[in-house]
């Protein structure tokens, strides 16, 4: 009987042990001063070997020719040739079986040169396909 007894009274036995065991830790831990943080050395960062000491301003190395029309430049050309000589009666008339592409050349060609409005209009109606 007492094999028995001992095998019913293990587990509780072994939770005690555990528990004892567990609490030691915990105050351990209150009891042990926090360790020293450990210093990390900086990460070494070289300098880019294409940076310059000074500074040099964008004016004393640009080309005199380009200061003035720095930037982006975009040039369009005539939707078809002939276009410039064109009244506006005449894209209008061109304009009613020109395909879709034409149309939108026309409208942009003609917003950034003469801006002419019966033109512009044209154009819209035909992209629109009214």
């Amino acid at each position: 009987m007492t094999a028995a007894l001992s095998v019913i009274t293990l587990p509780a036995r072994l939770g005690i042990r555990v528990g004892r065991f567990a609490l030691e830790l915990l105050r351990g831990d209150e009891a042990r001063p926090a360790p020293p943080p450990v210093a990390r050395p900086e990460p070494y960062m070289p300098s880019p070997p294409h940076v310059s000491e000074g500074a040099e301003p964008v004016a004393a190395s640009a080309d005199p020719e380009f200061v003035e029309g720095v930037g982006a430049q975009l040039e369009i050309a005539e939707p078809w040739p002939g276009y410039d000589e064109m009244v506006v009666a005449e894209v209008v008339q061109q304009l009613a079986a020109a395909p879709l592409e034409a149309a939108a050349a026309v409208r942009l060609y003609e917003a950034a040169h003469r801006s002419r409005k019966g033109v512009l209009d044209a154009a819209e109606r035909r992209l629109r396909g009214s």
